[in-house]
């Protein structure tokens, strides 16, 4: 986790490595943080509900607390992908699942 090798009290901040055919979680959403993916490496999809964004190097996402719509990202490519996922550090996880 790169928040904690920084130091960052408020902020929790991930370099994730996803491979081909993976997903980072199972879909949900938070009650009290936004969430923001930054792709580092190859191409993603981040999912929000319905909808469907391929993220290549360079782009990103924000998932907006509080939104009720389930997201995840997702690796469909034959290559390994990696990006950095940022978010406030919370107390108590405030993640629905669904």
């Amino acid at each position: 986790m790169i928040s904690g090798a920084l130091g960052a009290q408020g902020l929790f901040i991930s370099h994730e490595i996803l491979e081909p055919g993976k997903s980072s979680s199972a879909p949900h959403f938070h009650n009290g943080t936004d969430e923001v993916v930054f792709v580092t490496k190859g191409s993603v999809v981040a999912k929000e509900g319905s909808e469907e964004l391929i993220l290549l190097v360079g782009d990103s996402a924000c998932f907006k607390a509080q939104s009720g719509l389930p997201h995840f990202i997702s690796n469909q490519s034959s290559e390994v992908a990696e990006f950095v996922l940022i978010r406030s550090r919370l107390d108590q996880s405030d993640v629905v699942y669904g």
